[in-house]
């Protein structure tokens, strides 16, 4: 069993029930039926666990994912933040050090910096590139927070593709 992952799951299922405050580590293994070391083998603390949660989850389905459409893998991480739209409420609403908001900008700007890279050939990014990546991750990141935090008129499939097109010019002939 890949405790990991099965603790990240149930950390999913409990704050797409109640509030990340009334969540406690404890409350965590007993759901889970795992001892506290098996828990701390993994995660730091549960703020390190709701953010790798989300992680874990975003990067099976990259993994998992066959072909090599930007915009339709971006919607099915898009569906994911739909379907577990009140974690990402839960989890947004976090303050402190090392919020989510914080993980989520890192997770994206280095998905499309690494891709980038990978598709290029190139060792590193210029500082231009470096800035342009940067806002457009702390854009997404905002989007998402927006999305899940209001009355959504959006489907996912309108989010990724918004996404999709939002990618900046220089990174965009490359998704």
């Amino acid at each position: 069993m890949n405790f990991e992952k099965y603790i990240a799951r149930t950390m999913l299922q409990q704050l797409n029930k109640k509030a990340f405050e009334d969540i406690t580590v404890q409350s965590i293994l007993d759901e889970c039926e795992v001892a506290r070391s098996t828990f701390y083998r993994y995660f730091k603390d549960k703020y390190d666990l709701m953010n790798r949660c989300y992680l874990i989850h975003i990067d099976e389905i990259i993994a998992n994912y066959k072909g090599d459409n930007w915009p339709e893998l971006l919607g099915l991480i898009y569906q994911f933040n739909e379907d577990n739209s009140q974690y990402l409420k839960n989890a947004y609403s976090v303050t402190g050090a090392n919020t989510f908001s914080e993980c989520i900008y890192d997770h994206i700007f280095n998905m499309y910096h690494l891709e980038y890279l990978e598709r290029t050939n190139a060792d590193r990014l210029s500082t231009m590139e470096s800035k342009i990546l940067s806002f457009f991750s702390g854009g997404i990141c905002f989007a998402i927070n927006q999305w899940v935090n209001s009355p959504r008129k959006e489907s996912a499939r309108d989010m990724a593709n918004w996404a999709y097109t939002f990618i900046p010019d220089p990174f965009r002939k490359y998704f």
